[in-house]
This record gives structure tokens, C-alpha cells and sequence, in this order.
């Protein structure tokens, strides 16, 4: 069941990501936040999320459980880049 989670996590990771390339600013702080409100959107509609991703508090805001595995595996996969910005030590994702 974890599989077909982290599925489509990985599904939408990719489509917002997609969707963001023309976006300065979209880093992965934003990426999880957009994650997030999706979800609780969902499930505030349907009484489920889109992704079935449970939510830990990190310093910086909700993100998914495991995201930091999830980005790795896009990566090795060639499926995702990151970059390291100059400001505030933030990760910048693109396809």
C-alpha cells in the first residue's frame, strides 16, 4: 500500500514541478506547502487525501512523511535535479 502512496506522491510531485519551471521562486519548501494544501483541500472535499502522504511538522512547515526519501529516488531515477541556492540554504527542485 506504501508503493502505490508514494506513487502518486511522485506523480504529483512531478506535475507541480512541471508546472513550475517558470517559477523563481518554487523551491522545495514551496513544493511540500503546495503538497500539503492540495491534500487538506482533498480531504476537507472528499473526506480523503489525494495522496494518502501523512504530514509531519518540520521547522519550516508541513511536509510529507518521507519526502526527503521520495525527492531522492526522483533523482536517481533522472526524473528530478536539485539545486542548492545561494539564499537562505534552500534546495530548488526542476525536472
Amino acid at each position: 500500500m506504501a508503493k502505490k502512496k508514494n506513487k502518486k506522491l511522485k506523480e504529483l510531485i512531478l506535475y507541480i514541478v512541471g508546472k513550475s519551471q517558470d517559477d523563481n521562486s518554487f523551491d522545495a519548501l514551496k513544493l511540500c506547502l503546495i503538497l500539503y494544501l492540495i491534500d487538506f483541500e482533498a480531504y476537507a472535499l472528499w473526506g480523503k487525501s489525494v495522496t494518502g502522504a501523512k504530514y509531519i511538522k518540520s521547522p519550516h512547515g508541513p511536509e510529507p512523511k518521507g519526502m526527503s526519501t521520495i525527492i531522492d529516488e526522483l533523482v536517481k531515477e533522472g526524473k528530478l535535479k536539485l539545486k542548492k541556492r545561494r539564499k537562505k540554504n534552500r534546495i530548488a527542485v526542476s525536472q
